[in-house]
């Protein structure tokens, strides 16, 4: 994973615990000593917080760094169709035919 990704996914962790406890980017970045648009840097993963930020973040959200940077990982469509080909094109014989098998189980019928 880079590190643009990291401050993007960062950043939507940080949005979504301060919409969870119905603050403002204003009033969060208030709290923090930091203005609105630095807030809105960070949650859009433009910037990335301070090590003093983030620890002032988990305060605020009642968590740990360790749970502020638990990302989900969605994959993008073209991401998600690239990794699988390659890994289907890795596989022998026989682990190819039980793929195929499992996705007509899950009803996608290629």
């Amino acid at each position: 994973m880079d590190a643009e990704t990291v401050k993007k996914m960062l950043g939507n962790n940080i949005r979504t615990y301060r919409r969870t406890i119905g603050l403002t980017q204003s009033e969060l970045g208030k709290r923090i000593n930091i203005d609105q648009r630095q807030v809105a840097y960070i949650e859009n993963g433009h910037s990335f917080p301070s090590l003093p930020t983030l620890l002032k973040f988990t305060e605020i959200f009642n968590c740990d760094l360790k749970t502020l940077f638990e990302f989900d990982i969605e994959l993008e469509d073209v991401d998600l169709k690239t990794r699988l080909t390659q890994r289907i094109s890795s596989l022998n014989h026989e682990k190819s035919k039980m793929f195929y098998k499992l996705l007509n189980i899950l009803g996608t019928n290629y």
